[in-house]
């Protein structure tokens, strides 16, 4: 189904063409840049080939049995996948693999032109990719390539010369002589039906003409060239045959569109598979090919019933676009030549100039070659009842997307160019900028109540050849058409207030850590706030309290005399899970203290206290098991104490644990031991599925004496009235201070 357009749209599509006639059809509908795959006979396996008579009319009555064999099977819901898999093998065997290069298409100059040895003459190629070597009279070259063909007639004759059929806007032109060596511009055309090209000339006898196809603007794609006798500019592809296939594409954004009623060789040997969901039959793994066509109201009918199709094939047929693949109908197996068969046929409404994606593709891992037949049943129909959106994709604002025009279509119609259309939504009513500035190619932007349509504002050239719209819109879905002057292209739209609203920002103060705390600025902009890593809140100030925090209490740790403390940055620095199942935190203790007591507080967050274990680890190497697996599924150890004086013991307490606890196993371990170096506390968690992380931990130290201090040097230097002591010592791990008694212990 094409896209909806509304009556305003279709107004607005009446101005746009008054328009166009005053200035130049702008356009480009298909001028896509599309790889031509062809035939890779090194990807065909060999297959033994049937000689004998005889044995080809077994195996074909092996075929015919084996086919009615599936069918009564299908009708009972039975397994056929062995029968199908024997019946690959003997299509292998009866149409075995077929394949050669197409035509070669146009030369790239002059002196590479392709040489027309007499007509009718028929070819197909593509510009994508060729340099701009020559420029016709009659129409706007932008940088489009094109490829040169080379035609003497033997005598005086009346040609046609025809494009019909390129799927790109074309341009044309024919010369006595080549351009660039004093040649005569003999005729050109740009659109003589629609955006293709075709001439009829008088050609003289013994004369070299060179035939020029090129692109109107910068517009390049696939095309045909028909060059005939009888008047006629014809759109029919070069005949193509099992041995000669034509053009495919594995890729649904280069379908090539064909004509309908046509048929179309091809193989999917070596193509990429897709995964899309199942459409009347399911995906398969073998690779497929792309087609496309475009629906006139009747019904179409396309099937692999054709003597070159040589593997058990799958039909499947898509609308609204490749990036939706929206199922119209498919098929695996179906009735073919009065008989049930492993080839495919589907028929389907069409709407008038609705464009149908056609998938040929195999039954799981199967490929080969395939005829496929199109055909109009020439039966008027009700439509396709699909309605696809009438945007290409959504953004929410403030926000930026990315794309091509080339190869998306003019489905607007607004500038005959190609199209794009991106659905915003907007957040609250203000005056907002919708900016294509940076875009790869001349852009043209519409912005609308509805696709298609610029009834709020439209703009050409803002910043060099971007456009951008700078205006009031209200809350709710805005519709920004995508188009170009002449041509399509890479394209960004940036999305975002005209004027940026301001408000409050809370952040982290760079360098702090959990105790630190947050800071608040007020005045600031979303972007200037997300410089600082900070949650931002539109119109807000800082004293509303939208920066509220909660320190954790290991904080206050050195708040308590003889308290050593480490605290985390933020969540992230000491993180518990399935791939860091240990975590350690090392806290240092710089004075030489003989233990007596102590006490360790700790904040940890965690989602199932019953999986953790937690020692604490001397510099002396002495492990105290503090906490086993306690609390059951409970969550979280918060402004929790352990204590070998507290009142309950941590084993039967419940998560999550708060206040003061006896541990596990006795802190008592520890006394006598000298506190100084390098503490070590880790949590385990023994099973995974479960996160947290430490926030801090703080040890709490009683003592009865500091321990002296071993110098390994002291020397005082008097100079000026100024006194400098200067020492170096050998236990003590904090050496810029010490404390010195009157007895000099």
């Amino acid at each position: 189904m094409k896209k909806i357009v509304t009556l305003c749209t279709m107004l607005a599509m009446v101005a746009s063409a008054a328009f166009a006639s005053a200035v130049k059809s702008e356009k480009g509908p298909e001028a896509t840049r599309q790889i031509i795959h062809k035939l890779d006979q090194s990807k065909v396996k060999p297959l033994p080939v049937i000689n004998n008579v005889d044995e080809r009319e077994m195996l074909k009555l092996e075929l015919e049995a084996l086919n009615a064999g599936i069918a009564s099977m299908l009708e009972k819901g039975e397994d056929i996948s062995a029968h199908k898999a024997r019946a690959n093998e003997l299509y292998s065997l009866l149409y075995p693999a077929r394949g050669a290069e197409r035509l070669d298409q146009g030369g790239e100059d002059c002196g590479t032109a392709v040489v027309v040895g007499g007509i009718p003459y028929c070819d197909e190629g593509s510009t994508a990719g060729t340099l701009d070597d020559y420029q016709g009279d009659c129409f706007f070259n932008g940088g489009s390539g094109d490829v040169v063909y080379a035609y003497t007639p033997t005598a005086d004759v009346v040609a046609t010369v025809s494009l019909f059929g390129s799927n790109y806007d074309t341009g044309l032109h024919i010369w006595n002589g080549c351009p660039t060596s004093g040649g005569t511009q003999v005729a050109c055309n740009d659109d003589n039906s629609g955006l293709q090209s075709c001439l009829t000339v008088t050609l003289l006898a013994a004369t070299t003409y060179y035939i020029i196809v090129d692109g109107y603007g910068n517009s390049t794609g696939n095309y045909i060239i028909n060059i005939s006798d009888d008047g006629v500019c014809g759109s029919a592809s070069c005949a193509a045959t099992c041995d000669d296939p034509g053009p495919v594409s594995d890729d649904c954004a280069g379908a090539i569109e064909v004509p309908v009623p046509s048929v179309q060789y091809g193989s999917t040997v070596g193509m990429g598979s897709e995964a899309l969901g199942f459409c009347g039959t399911s995906d398969g793994t073998g690779g497929g090919v792309w087609y496309k066509v475009r629906g006139n109201g009747n019904t179409y009918t396309a099937t692999t019933c054709d003597p070159c199709s040589d593997y058990d094939t799958k039909i499947r047929v898509f609308t609204c676009g490749c990036d939706l693949n929206t199922c119209v109908t498919g098929n695996d197996d179906n009735i073919c030549g009065g008989g049930f068969s492993l080839l495919s046929s589907v028929t389907w409404a069409t709407d008038p100039g609705a464009m149908y994606w056609i998938l040929v593709h195999g039954f799981a891992s199967d490929a080969g070659n395939f005829g496929l037949v199109l055909s109009d049943d020439g039966i008027p129909s009700n439509g396709d009842g699909i309605d696809c959106p009438c945007h290409d994709e959504t953004l929410a604002a403030p926000g930026s997307t990315s794309g091509n025009t080339t190869g998306a279509g003019n489905d607007c119609a607004t500038r005959g160019t190609e199209d794009w259309v991106v659905e915003v939504s907007i957040p609250y009513a203000d005056e907002w900028r919708f900016s294509l500035c940076g875009s790869g190619y001349d852009t043209y932007l519409f912005l609308g109540t509805d696709c298609c349509l610029g009834d709020i504002a439209s703009n050409d050239d803002f910043c060099g050849l971007g456009s951008e719209i700078c205006t009031f819109v209200p809350e709710g879905l805005i519709y920004v058409t995508i188009e170009g002057w002449s041509g399509s292209g890479a394209w960004t739209l940036n999305v975002e207030p005209c004027v940026p609203p301001v408000g409050s920002c809370c952040y982290t103060v760079p360098g702090g850590d959990v105790c630190t705390g947050p800071a608040c600025v007020d005045n600031v902009s979303e972007g200037e706030c997300a410089q600082l890593g900070g949650v931002w809140t539109r119109d807000g100030l800082c004293g509303d309290g939208g920066c509220l925090w909660n320190a954790p209490c290991v904080c206050s740790c050195s708040e308590h005399p003889n308290s050593h403390a480490t605290y985390a940055v933020d969540n992230t620095t000491y993180p518990i899970s399935e791939t860091i199942p240990t975590t350690c935190v090392t806290i240092n203790v710089p004075i030489e203290y003989q233990i007596t007591d102590l006490n360790v507080s700790l904040d940890l967050y965690h989602t199932y206290d019953g999986d953790l274990d937690i020692t604490l680890e001397s510099p002396s190497g002495t492990i105290v098991h503090l906490f086993d697996q306690h609390g059951g599924s409970g969550d979280n150890i918060l402004c929790a104490t352990f204590d070998d004086e507290a009142a309950n013991a941590i084993g039967g307490g419940l998560a999550p644990f708060n206040g003061s606890w006896i541990p596990f196993a006795a802190l008592s371990a520890f006394d006598g031991e000298n506190a100084v170096g390098d503490w070590l506390l880790c949590v385990t968690d023994n099973f995974g599925g479960d996160i947290g992380y430490i926030l801090g931990v703080c040890l709490s130290f009683e003592y009865d004496e500091i321990l002296p201090v071993a110098f390994g040097g002291f020397d005082a230097v008097a100079g000026n009235g100024l006194v400098t002591l200067n020492w170096n010592t050998l236990s003590e791990t904090d050496v810029d201070h010490f404390e010195l008694s009157r007895n000099g212990s």
